[in-house]
């Protein structure tokens, strides 16, 4: 037997002693165990949504709060049909109008009994660069256009028509008068006429291609009434 007895052992309740710090109530995980599969990614996105703080899960710290901010890289493309300026419009009010069709239109019981293209002058008065007049009389290019002889079937009376193949604006719309006189000058004709929007005769002239000028100088002196 021993001289001295044991010294009595502290009663600790049967319970492993608990360390004095801790920074939760949760103790520390063994470290062969698996950390659990965090609920959300906590890396940032342009096309994930950012998980708010009121939602479940442990995302990351960093949030934009419960409605993600948009992004012009996830943005709906923009529709490529723009509102046209011509909506409502008929497309073919958009075209201009053709010369033939408009001759047509205009001539009723006429038919055509000469045609050829041809240039149409017509005489005015000179300007300067300031666009004042200086007196002196030139010629004023208005245009290329078809010249047409047009005759009526039941009262034969007979007229020139032309019109500027681009515009379309009527550039002559006379009718031929007894003993009117025509007057050749190279690949020119010319003849005392009254241009459309003039109330007054003018000195006009027509020019031809050279290979044209002969036949028309010819079909323009039998149009004239006898």
């Amino acid at each position: 037997k021993p001289l001295f007895p044991p010294p009595p052992s502290k009663d600790t309740g049967g319970a492993a002693a608990a360390p004095s710090f801790s920074f939760g109530a949760s103790s520390i995980k063994p470290a062969s165990q698996p950390p659990p599969a965090a609920a959300s990614s906590s890396s940032f996105s342009f096309s994930a949504k950012p998980v708010s703080a009121t939602e479940g899960g442990s995302g990351g710290m960093f949030s934009f709060g419960s409605k993600p901010a948009i992004s012009s890289f996830n943005k709906p493309p923009a529709s490529s049909t723009a509102p046209s300026s011509n909506a409502g419009v008929d497309e073919d009010e958009l075209e201009p109008e053709k010369p033939e069709e408009v001759l047509k239109a205009d001539d009723g019981d006429e038919v055509i009994r000469y045609e050829v293209r041809a240039k149409f002058l017509k005489m005015g008065v000179e300007v300067d660069t300031d666009g004042k007049p200086t007196g002196k009389k030139e010629w004023k290019d208005l245009g290329v256009g078809a010249l047409k002889i047009m005759v009526h079937k039941i009262n034969d009376k007979r007229r020139l028509v032309m019109r500027n193949e681009k515009s379309g604006k009527i550039l002559l719309n006379m009718a031929l008068y007894a003993r009117m006189a025509f007057k050749q000058q190279k690949q020119h004709i010319h003849f005392l006429g009254v241009p459309e929007g003039s109330d007054k005769p003018t000195r006009v002239s027509v020019k031809v291609g050279a290979a044209d000028v002969i036949e028309a100088m010819k079909q323009l002196a039998d149009a004239v009434p006898k």
